[in-house]
C-alpha cells in the first residue's frame, strides 16, 4: 500500500515538485479513465482488519514491531501507534459468499497472528476503541518508528495544531483534550 519513502515539504520548491506530482497522478487517473483500464466485469470486495495489541491486563502492548519480525504471514502491516496492528485481505468476487469468503481471511489472519502474539505474551482486541486506553499511551513515544508515521504526526500538527479534542456522547460521556495527533490511534476498524 504505497511508499514507505515519506518527507515533509519544508520548502516552496519541495511543495512544487509535490503538485507537479500530484498533477501528473490526476492525469494517469484521467487516462485511464478515458482508455477504460478499470475492470468492468465481476466486481471485487476487499478490507482490512485494524486490530489493538494488549497485554495480560487489555492496556496497550506496544509490541507490533516484534509481531512483525516473527509474523512471517503476509497481510500484516503496521498502524499509528506501537500499540496497533492491521490485517489486509486479499480481494475476492463480490459474489454469492462473498462475506463468508472475508470472515474466513479475517479468523485465518487472526489465527496466525494469535500464535506468534502468545509468544511475545501478547494478545490482541477487536473493537472500535480500547476501552483500557488511558492518555499516556497516546504519547509520542508509542508513534510506531518508521518515518511516514513521524511525518504524518508533524503534518497533522502543522494543518490543526497541537490540541486535539475527543468528545464522545452518550450514556457515558467522554471529552478530553490532548496534545498529539496520537489520539487517532484509539480508533481501529474494519
Amino acid at each position: 500500500m504505497g511508499s514507505a519513502n515519506v518527507r515533509l515539504v519544508t520548502s516552496q520548491k519541495d511543495l512544487n515538485s509535490f503538485t507537479r506530482h500530484l498533477l501528473q497522478d490526476i492525469h494517469a487517473l484521467e487516462r485511464m479513465l478515458d482508455e477504460n483500464w478499470f475492470e468492468a466485469g465481476q466486481m471485487h470486495i476487499g478490507a482490512e482488519q485494524e486490530i489493538c495489541l494488549v497485554d495480560q491486563h487489555y492496556k496497550p502492548a506496544p509490541k507490533v514491531m516484534e509481531l512483525l519480525k516473527t509474523l512471517e504471514v503476509k497481510g500484516f502491516t503496521t498502524e499509528l501507534a506501537k500499540f496497533n496492528i492491521e490485517a489486509n485481505l486479499d480481494p475476492i468476487a463480490f459474489k454469492k459468499d462473498c462475506f463468508n469468503a472475508l470472515e474466513a481471511q479475517v479468523n485465518d489472519r487472526l489465527k496466525d497472528l494469535d500464535e506468534i502474539a502468545k509468544t511475545l505474551n501478547v494478545d490482541f482486541v477487536l473493537t472500535g476503541i480500547l476501552p483500557t486506553i488511558r492518555k499516556f499511551d497516546l504519547e509520542e513515544e508509542n508513534i510506531t518508528p518508521l518515518k511516514r508515521y513521524h511525518a504524518l504526526i508533524k503534518a497533522i500538527n502543522k494543518l490543526r495544531g497541537k490540541i486535539y479534542e475527543l468528545r464522545i456522547m452518550g450514556l457515558d460521556e467522554l471529552h478530553i483534550k490532548h496534545d498529539s495527533a496520537m489520539i487517532e490511534s484509539c480508533n481501529t476498524s474494519f
